[in-house]
């Protein structure tokens, strides 16, 4: 008796705590709070050579059409970078895209938080989980608007059948965000199509009605489908992640299937390398060899346990496998990818489970029990996953701000403050060089990777020949007499003292260990008995 009454006592108190803050005032109370976390974190991030390189081919495009142009090798649509070109005509510096892609990640969250029908506390835990306050917000890439845009899809998806644009608008456009989104959103249109079946067998009344509409919007998915599709057939030329992966290798199938775990339960180390990792996975942790030993199962199990949550509304159950398997299809056979696009089968969750609440519903019956009974688990579930999230989003943040993610911008405001970004300068490896020109005010360097002057990095089979250090050498004094080499590993030492090259600056312990930098000198006899 007691216990029931302090329960009662406590659904009591939740109850009069909710009508005294409501829900406008929490969402905005929490997406506050996120853009003060969000703005902190990001003041102490440096970006890595994948941020920049956006910012350079929106900066280095003349227009739209070049743009586009320019994004035949990325593997990515080209929505995120479209909208960084503004940006870029307003300022030099990249900081500001950093402020803006916060700024997308805090409109998700109040999106979420306001719009999305799960409980206060869920909505809390997601608003400061590892992709939502990490990944997708602090690290600026195209990932963020496509959490913007699953929910905006999900808010739109309640008014489906009186305003079917609205979905399918948001659904063309996630198309346009990154090869990931573009499987999600495959699903999405499953999904919706299905849902449209269902609802013209039970209300056959009103079906001729809707049906043109309904048409119409289908279309403009498929359209949305198709252009960036189109923009994601590679060249002939392309050098990055060429081929497919069509044999089945039974450990490699596995491998693709531990995902699940990388995307529903992120939780870094507390490292330096902690970009990546996964501390469940730990030998040292207290269930880590569990874990290790049955992560398959998990896995399996966890998306077992959200398809049975799902069952009963096939529109969003069709919507969570299909994303799921198409995600761990395309890992397997093309790219297993990182954690930032693993998150995507975590987002995929998330929108089905949200749609999930107001799609149609087949249960009939005994079925409305079980029915209640298996939300209710699922619920539990989620609630449990979004905790570890959280975890990995605090653990991220405070890593973020303990150490240097890259050191490209502290190289950059060396060059700048002894007034080196004048002379031509040298990328000896391509990619890693191009996070230190994003941070200067300079038009391009010479990468050795393909021999060409450029700014953004071009990913096609000519940069995939390595220069040698003597090969390096001769390009410099061929180009300039005085001339600087930007490095991400030593120079040995031999080599330099053969060549004559002198070393000016090193800044190492990056938290991605290619961003170390090394910068050398390279002058001739002219240059060095001069004034």
């Amino acid at each position: 008796m007691r216990i029931t009454a302090a329960v009662s006592g406590i659904r009591a108190t939740v109850r009069r705590v909710r009508g005294f803050v409501p829900d406008t005032a929490f969402s905005i109370a929490v997406t506050a709070v996120f853009l003060v976390v969000g703005a902190v974190t990001a003041s102490r991030h440096e970006m890595w050579r994948d941020e920049i390189q956006a910012w350079l081919l929106a900066r280095d495009s003349t227009g739209p059409i070049d743009l586009f142009r320019h994004l035949k090798y990325e593997g990515h649509p080209g929505l995120w970078h479209l909208s960084l070109m503004p940006l870029t005509r307003l300022t030099w510096n990249p900081a500001i895209m950093q402020a803006f892609h916060l700024l997308i990640a805090a409109a998700a969250v109040y999106v979420f938080c306001a719009k999305s029908p799960f409980t206060r506390l869920q909505k809390a835990l997601f608003a400061f989980g590892y992709f939502t306050l990490y990944e997708y917000a602090i690290l600026c890439r195209n990932y963020g608007v496509g959490m913007l845009l699953l929910c905006l899809f999900a808010v739109a998806y309640r008014e489906r059948v009186e305003r079917p644009l609205r979905p399918a608008i948001a659904l063309a456009l996630l198309a346009h965000t990154s090869v990931h989104a573009l499987i999600v959103t495959i699903a999405l249109l499953g999904a919706l199509f299905l849902d449209h079946v269902l609802r013209s067998l039970t209300d056959r009344e009103n079906a001729p009605l809707r049906r043109a509409r309904v048409w119409v919007s289908l279309l403009v998915v498929v359209a949305g489908i198709g252009t960036s599709a189109l923009q994601l057939n590679p060249p002939a030329g392309t050098g990055f992640a060429e081929g497919w992966k069509t044999a089945y290798v039974r450990g490699e199938a596995e491998k693709a299937v531990k995902l699940v775990t990388h995307a529903y339960l992120p939780v870094p180390e507390t490292k330096r390398g902690f970009w990546g990792s996964h501390r469940l996975g730990r030998k040292d942790w207290f269930a880590g060899e569990f874990y290790n030993r049955h992560r398959f199962g998990v896995a399996v199990g966890l998306v077992a346990l959200f398809a049975m949550t799902l069952l009963t509304r096939p529109a969003a159950f069709a919507a969570f496998g299909v994303g799921t398997v198409g995600l761990l299809t395309f890992f397997y056979v093309k790219y297993f990818g990182s954690m930032r696009h693993h998150g995507f089968l975590y987002l995929a969750l998330i929108t089905a489970l949200w749609i999930g609440r107001s799609a149609w519903a087949s249960w009939r019956g005994a079925w409305a029990f079980a029915d209640r009974w298996l939300w209710r688990v699922g619920s539990v579930a989620l609630t449990g996953i979004l905790v570890v999230q959280a975890w990995g989003g605090v653990t991220a943040a405070r890593m973020e701000r303990e150490h240097v993610f890259s050191h490209a911008k502290n190289l950059a405001e060396y060059m700048r403050e002894n007034g080196l970004t004048d002379h031509v300068i040298i990328g000896q490896y391509d990619p890693a060089a191009s996070a230190v020109l994003g941070y200067l005010r300079k038009d391009r360097f010479y990468y050795t990777n393909g021999a060409r002057f450029d700014s953004f990095i071009v990913w096609d089979q000519a940069r995939k020949e390595i220069a040698s250090d003597d090969q390096v050498v001769a390009a410099a004094r061929e180009l300039a007499d005085d001339t600087l080499v930007v490095r991400n590993v030593v120079w040995p030492e031999e080599s330099r003292a053969r060549h004559g090259v002198e070393e000016l600056t090193r800044f190492t312990g990056a938290t991605v260990n290619t961003e170390d930098f090394f910068l050398y000198r390279i002058r001739t006899e002219e240059a060095h008995s001069g004034p």
